[in-house]
């Protein structure tokens, strides 16, 4: 027998669980058009479901367990297995290490099963031995929305790895997903399994230099002093971009829409976010777990009335508790329109209604304050009119009170959200050393923008309308092409490097996923040896370049 051969079998061997499963056991798998995009299972695993009521079997001494993480102890116990247990990078130099509240904000998003925090715990003395986690999300695929769960935290206590745990806890949690009615799935891991349907790659930009070479995240660059390398990566004090501000729960409605636009737009495979509760989730503002930010564009605000605000908040609430919904591009798109001519032509019905309750003994007084609220509106008509032909009028109001309007009465001033940016930190145990126990690490999470030309991008001819090409690449990366206008996402980051100083991060991810590629040597990230291989359970889809994907898991 040949040593390939045996290699090979070996390969096979320890892919044993993969091949009875529902994933593409294969290139060849995968080698079909987006129209053949499918299901490997469907009415046999439904039926599976509805008999496998049982658990799983564990061996003799271990049993399942639910965890709480609202509960403190538990939480702890959580905490404790993953930072002593979790993935650590190849020199095992480095090791995850999630803190008690970014443990809590990633398994626990709108829409968790109470049963899809699942542990594995001893017997005799109770201890956590065991862990995975199951998380509800949309995704689409070249428009094909469907709800599936991302897979994570899988981890199993070194004392007990001979017992190959992991596809029983997999195919626990499956089970428990299927009784709910999901099917698929999607995860990630560092590990080649059958068969990822993308791969991408970590690239750093260093922030605190001199912490970093201390511990030999990265080296010194060659003929450079370490006044000069703290020069080459300076990071400004202050974000740069014109409106910029810190997310706030305000802005889920504007930032669900446009990042599902987005999303789906630009990416064949995207997360597809499923309501405003999901976006508040994941990207309120929490110090050492998720930092957001959006820009707002001051100079075209939309008017309404403090009522109007209130009501629209009550309807939305009720429809979210009624009928989530898993929105493609191009509900996305008619959701936006709607909300844009909602603005104006709400007023007009709501006022009329109003009169209609009046007294009859004040029908004169009503009909002043009618002449008056019609001029009104042909006011707020004639200021949306400026805003679709400002090339006919460039007259802007000189003032617009945030609190009141001509009769005193409360109204709202909404700006519109032009872009958006996040990050998240977790931390990585430094093994053994002796000043520093932990780096901070910030990932670039999800992101959108409105494409506009900046001081950092190629600007066109004035004529040219073809798109603009990714200038070159010293790390033999393919590049891909971008929107005309997409630079704007490179002012975007930079500012985003902003924030993660003040939050003390001491280097910064990014995945080459999106449109990340034209950042590595404008805001000088290096590659780094991490890769990152993209997987669903239960679906088949052709093979994507990792620019073509819009998915990030914490």
């Amino acid at each position: 027998m040949s040593k390939k051969k045996k290699g090979e079998e070996e390969e096979e061997k320890k892919h044993d669980f993969w091949y009875t499963q529902p994933v593409a056991h294969s290139e060849k798998d995968m080698a079909k058009s987006f129209e053949e995009i499918r299901e490997i299972q469907t009415e046999d695993v439904k039926a599976i479901a509805k008999a496998t009521r049982q658990p799983f079997r564990l061996p003799e001494g271990l049993e399942w367990n639910e965890l709480d993480d609202a509960i403190p102890a538990q939480l702890d116990e959580l905490y404790i297995l993953l930072a002593e247990n979790y993935v650590e990078d190849q020199s095992s130099w480095f090791a995850f290490n999630y803190d008690r509240k970014t443990i809590r904000w990633a398994i626990a998003p709108p829409g968790t099963g109470k049963d899809w925090k699942l542990g594995i715990r001893s017997k005799l003395d109770n201890q956590l031995l065991g862990f995975i986690s199951a998380t509800p999300t949309d995704v689409q695929v070249r428009g094909n929305v469907k709800r599936l769960v991302i897979i994570d935290f899988l981890c199993v206590h070194r004392t007990i790895r001979q017992h190959r745990l992991a596809p029983v806890m997999i195919s626990e949690i499956c089970r428990r997903v299927n009784v709910r009615g999901i099917f698929q799935a999607v995860y990630t891991a560092g590990a080649q399994l059958p068969t990822p349907w993308t791969t991408a790659r970590y690239f750093h930009r260093s922030i605190n230099v001199s912490k970093l070479i201390d511990v030999k995240f990265t080296h010194m660059p060659r003929n450079m002093t370490m006044a000069a390398t703290n020069k080459l990566y300076r990071v400004e004090e202050t974000a740069q971009i014109k409106g910029w501000r810190p997310f706030k729960a305000q802005d889920a409605a504007q930032v669900l829409q446009k990042m599902n636009r987005f999303l789906t737009e630009y990416f064949p495979i995207s997360t597809v976010f499923h309501s405003q509760a999901e976006i508040i989730h994941l990207f309120t503002n929490r110090p050492g777990i998720v930092y957001s930010f959006v820009v707002e564009d001051r100079d075209h605000p939309i008017i309404e009335s403090a009522e109007e605000g209130e009501k629209k908040e009550e309807v939305k609430a009720e429809k979210e508790k009624e009928t989530p919904i898993s929105q493609t591009s191009q509900t996305v798109k008619q959701s936006e329109q709607q909300q844009i001519e909602g603005e104006t032509g709400g007023k007009k019905g709501k006022k009329r209604r109003r009169r209609k309750k009046k007294k009859s003994d004040q029908q004169k007084e009503e009909g002043e304050e009618d002449d008056a609220d019609d001029k009104e509106d042909e006011d707020v008509n004639e200021k949306e009119k400026e805003k679709e032909t400002p090339q006919e009028t460039t007259k802007q109001p000189t003032h617009i009170d945030p609190t009141s309007d001509k009769k005193g009465k409360k109204q709202n001033l909404i700006y519109p959200i032009t872009d958006f940016i996040s990050f998240y930190i977790v931390n990585s145990a430094c093994s053994g050393h002796p000043k520093y126990k932990s780096i901070s690490v910030g990932y670039l999470f999800y992101y959108f923008y409105t494409p506009r030309y900046s001081s950092s991008s190629q600007v066109p001819s004035s004529t040219s309308t073809s798109i603009i090409p990714y200038s070159s690449s010293s790390y033999s990366i393919i590049p891909p092409t971008f929107p005309p206008g997409s630079g704007i996402l490179i002012d975007l980051v930079r500012d985003i490097l902003v924030e993660a100083k003040k939050a003390d991060v001491d280097v910064f991810n990014v995945l080459d996923v999106m449109h990340n590629k034209m950042l590595f040597d404008e805001l000088k990230f290096s590659p780094g040896d991490g890769k990152l291989n993209y997987y669903f359970y239960n679906l088949v889809t052709p093979k994507v370049q990792p620019e073509q994907s819009a998915i990030i898991l914490v």
